[in-house]
């Protein structure tokens, strides 16, 4: 070896080593053991779907909402899906489909995420593999390293050779295709593979390894030709750390920072791509034309190299850099029609149940209204001591469901004394105070400052469980008593109560920005489930003098859509319009409602029950209509609920409860009790609890 050459021999050495050190750094660097965007598809209801895989990482993990069990199987069976998880809503207990058709690792870090994340929220999963061949991804990998191995020796074996030198023109690329014919063949005899096995898969797969074979070639001897050596070693250095990932069988859903996004459009990693794609008997379209572009800009660079050689009387030291910087815009040209193929879409996000438990406070079976305020006075439990608001549901296996708003506790409750919200769940002769993990509010606080205030539930029965939505309203503290706070808007939590089960919540989501106005609709006031529709009531004040009531005004969904704002319709006093800015008022602020009210039907008559112009009013009050949608008529005083500022009593918040010892022509209401001064209520908790009353209702 010469002197001259000596230095550029170990120069081509030390990039050789350098990309060896980067497989090795790829291969094992502890970053690939974090998944990035693996699909996995979510079996459940639309609203279930909408919100479970939220409990999921979502930059690990890809979420699919899949109709069906067998839909789920299927797509993952096929390779569509690494996996999905079919939620047992019946129980604590799912199902985790796991894809043999994707990488060990993938499997294996898929399964140990889905069960830490069920552990932690208390549910178990049984995992079930699906599909058959599970060493297929790595006989692919091998499958697309043969073919670039070969398109790599082919080339450069006519840089090298005699004969390469001796070519012009056309025939210079012609000839790397002929030369590298060899190791296509020796590639070719690897499609025998089990992998490729389902029907179609041959033919693109012959295709997919001879773009992967000339194209691979023809970028090499264009490196060759224009740097001799060095342009063979910078070859080589790139190809090795491109095929990285085929060398080290790493998933390139693993792979760590930008290397993800870049892969795939390399020959390796569309190589790859394409030949799972094929044998998963998907369309391989998007892969297929990138490695086609890069055949294009082979062609390409060999014709340039060749030019420049001839004008320069052999390789050069920056040869490989002058023709990339020639063939860059050809390949961005190209490549320009692929980057604008449609792309599948994201997947919406949905999210985990979490899991609740309950403490039960034993009571009686309530008869009658002085029985049901006895049994509410002499309840007795450390986690619920007083509440207000009081809005309840009947499920679907004969339990009740009360949702509260403040909600004082005994000292020493784990979750604090206090919370902005709780749940009972009355049965037979128990009340069960049901409490999330940490025993806090059922619906948790937002952050330190915002808290969530009920005011209206209602259910849908479904096989097995009862889906629920409970409208609240976001509250903020603003002073140094729990009592003292703002209303920021709406919310929405959605629980999932199996029959005879302990109620999940699905998930929490707020309803437009945060404002204090007043002016705007506080929606889901109120709330009743009709002929399908769910109908949310919102209120809101003009703020104007003397004006102490709340105005009256309704929207429209269906109860799984309740989460999809697109899907709400608001009434302008003649039809159903997609702007919340056309709702009508159905009842005026003047001598109105009360900021949560009930509304409801019962013999054909529909009755929004309040009592009239809020705490300030005295009397309760039902409004009548023909329909869901008004025209809301008042009627007469119902009952005297006064408040007496000078004592310090408070009594507010009338809620009907149709379901709750029901007896036709007539409903019973709740009214809650406070006191001005809050420390009368740590002392006494009980003297914070509804009481109850019958009343008759008016007839139009």
């Amino acid at each position: 070896m010469s002197a001259r050459r000596a230095p550029a021999t170990l120069v081509h050495l030390l990039a050789l080593l350098l990309g060896a050190a980067a497989v090795l750094w790829l291969v094992a660097s502890p970053e690939t053991g974090e998944p990035h965007d693996v699909p996995v598809g979510i079996v459940g209801p639309p609203v279930v779907a909408q919100l479970v895989g939220d409990q999921l990482d979502p930059e690990e993990v890809t979420t699919v909402a899949v109709g069906r069990a067998s839909e789920a199987e299927q797509q993952v069976a096929d390779g569509t899906l690494a996996g999905a998880v079919v939620v047992d809503l019946a129980a604590t207990e799912d199902t985790l489909l796991l894809s043999r058709h994707a990488s060990p690792d993938v499997r294996r870090l898929l399964q140990d995420t889905v069960r830490e994340d069920e552990r932690s929220l208390g549910r178990t999963v049984v995992v079930r593999p699906v599909g058959s061949d599970p060493d297929r991804f790595v006989q692919l990998d091998r499958l697309a390293l043969a073919a670039l191995l070969a398109g790599v020796l082919g080339g450069a074996a006519l840089v090298v050779s005699r004969f390469g030198a001796r070519l012009r023109g056309v025939r210079r690329p012609t000839a790397v295709a002929l030369a590298s014919a060899g190791g296509l063949l020796v590639a070719l005899a690897l499609v025998a593979t089990p992998a490729l096995r389902p029907e179609g898969a041959l033919a693109g797969s012959v295709a997919t390894l001879a773009l992967v074979v000339v194209g691979g070639a023809l970028l090499v001897f264009a490196c060759g030709t224009s740097a001799g050596t060095a342009g063979l070693a910078v070859a080589g250095l790139v190809g090795l750390v491109t095929a990285a990932p085929l060398i080290g069988h790493v998933d390139d859903r693993l792979l760590p920072g930008g290397w993800r996004q870049l892969f795939g459009w390399t020959q390796p990693g569309a190589a790859r791509d394409a030949l799972t794609a094929l044998a998963d008997g998907r369309g391989a379209v998007r892969p297929l034309l990138v490695l086609t572009v890069w055949t294009v800009v082979g062609v390409v660079a060999c014709l340039v190299a060749f030019r420049l050689r001839g004008r320069q009387g052999g390789p050069t030291e920056f040869g490989v850099a002058r023709t990339a910087v020639a063939v860059a815009p050809v390949a961005l040209l190209a490549l320009l029609p692929v980057v604008l193929l449609p792309d599948t879409g994201e997947a919406e996000p949905v999210r985990e149940p979490l899991v609740t438990t309950t403490q039960c406070m034993r009571v009686g079976s309530p008869r009658t209204v002085p029985q049901l305020n006895q049994m509410i006075e002499e309840a007795r439990g450390p986690a619920w001591g007083g509440g207000d608001v009081g809005a309840d549901v009947r499920l679907s296996d004969d339990r009740q469901l009360w949702l509260f708003g403040d909600t004082v506790r005994s000292a020493g409750t784990p979750g604090g004394r206090f919370v902005r919200n709780s749940m009972l769940l009355f049965d037979r002769d128990c009340i069960a105070v049901v409490q999330p993990p940490g025993g806090g509010a059922i619906i948790p606080d937002r952050d330190a400052e915002v808290g969530y205030w009920p005011m209206a539930v209602g259910a849908v029965a479904r096989p097995g469980y009862d889906l629920v939505a409970v409208t609240a309203q976001r509250v903020r503290s603003t002073g140094g008593d729990e009592f003292d706070f703002e209303g920021l808007g709406p919310a929405v939590a959605v629980y999932l109560v199996p029959r005879g089960g302990t109620p999940q919540l699905l998930g929490v989501r707020d309803i437009g920005p945060d404002s204090t106005d007043r002016r705007r609709p506080v929606w889901g006031a109120a709330g009743w489930i009709a002929d399908g529709w769910l109908y949310l009531y919102g209120t809101a004040t003009t703020e104007e003098d003397l004006v102490f009531g709340y105005s009256l005004r309704v929207a429209r969904m269906r109860p799984e859509q309740v989460l999809d704002r697109s899907a709400w319709r608001y009434w302008d006093g003649e039809r159903w319009s997609r702007r919340a800015a056309d709702a009508t008022e159905l009842i005026p602020a003047r001598d109105g409602v009360s900021q949560t009210l009930s509304v409801f039907e019962q013999g054909g008559v529909w009755y929004a029950l309040s009592k009239r112009n809020d705490f300030l009013g005295d009397e309760l009050v039902a409004w009548t209509a023909p329909g869901p949608t008004g025209p809301f008529t008042p009627g007469p005083a119902l009952a005297d609920l006064p408040s007496d500022l000078d004592s310090g009593r408070l009594r507010y918040m009338p809620l009907a409860h149709p379901a709750v010892l029901p007896s036709p022509g007539t409903v019973l209401v709740s009214y809650s009790n406070n006191r001005t001064d809050v420390r009368e209520i740590e002392q006494d908790p009980t003297a914070y609890r509804p009481r109850f009353l019958r009343v008759t209702l008016p007839r139009p």
